[in-house]
């Protein structure tokens, strides 16, 4: 907005006949290499608006498919359980990957079988006293105790483990995931981002034409006068 002011204020100076070292310093000097600057800017972001925004529309026709095709394309970049999850949530959720299954399964298993070889343990020492303990052991009470104790963190540790690793399968579930990938592709890219871009587009447009229109009319109206 100001240099735009700045445009006009000099066209009307112009049209007065108002001509100094100072007016030819700031005309020249700082306000037509600033104005034209952002008028080219303006063509160029005007243009990659445009661009953008028509990728955007053709990727959105069938977005699904397209992300599909790609991780497809490119399986061989990601691990092959990570890639057959992807596919598995853009897919819509239609057969779970059975090579993630099995790696669930085998996690759940060790787990268990850790979990229960602790219990035992837990269990085992929980029926001797420390005393006991130290004398079968070799060990003296407070290596015994610190036993006892060590036992008791390794269970508690493994419950927490399995707590965590049941928690990241609810949120690897589809009815977490699909919601967050249709808010993000769909509304987010789709809808938004493409509208977006086509208003920025628009704008940006106007603004360097009618800019162009401006500078060409003033060095239509009030040429440049060279000296002599």
């Amino acid at each position: 907005f100001t240099l735009i002011i700045s445009v006009l204020a000099v066209t009307v100076l112009s049209m007065k006949g108002v001509s100094n070292r100072y007016t030819k310093c700031a005309t020249h000097g700082i306000i037509w290499p600033v104005f034209i600057f952002l008028l080219v800017l303006a063509w160029i972001l005007g243009t990659l608006f445009l661009v953008t925004s028509l990728t955007g529309s053709d990727f959105c026709v069938q977005p699904d498919f397209n992300i599909l095709s790609w991780l497809r394309r490119n399986e061989d970049i990601f691990q092959s359980a990570i890639s057959h999850l992807i596919v598995y949530y853009v897919g819509g959720c239609k057969q779970f990957p059975q090579d993630v299954d099995a790696i669930f399964r085998n996690v759940t298993a060790a787990a268990n079988k850790a979990l229960g070889q602790v219990n035992q343990a837990q269990h085992l020492l929980s029926n001797f006293s420390d005393e006991n303990i130290a004398s079968v052991c070799g060990y003296d009470n407070a290596a015994a105790i610190a036993l006892k104790h060590g036992i008791n963190i390794g269970n508690s540790t493994i419950y927490a483990l399995y707590g965590v690793f049941g928690g990241v399968c609810g949120i690897l579930e589809c009815k977490t995931i699909s919601p967050i990938y249709t808010n993000l592709v769909h509304d987010a890219v789709c809808m938004n981002a493409v509208n977006g871009l086509t208003w920025l587009f628009s704008t940006t447009t106007l603004f360097a034409l009618f800019s162009t229109t401006m500078f060409c009319l003033r060095a239509a109206m009030y040429p440049v006068k060279l000296p002599g």
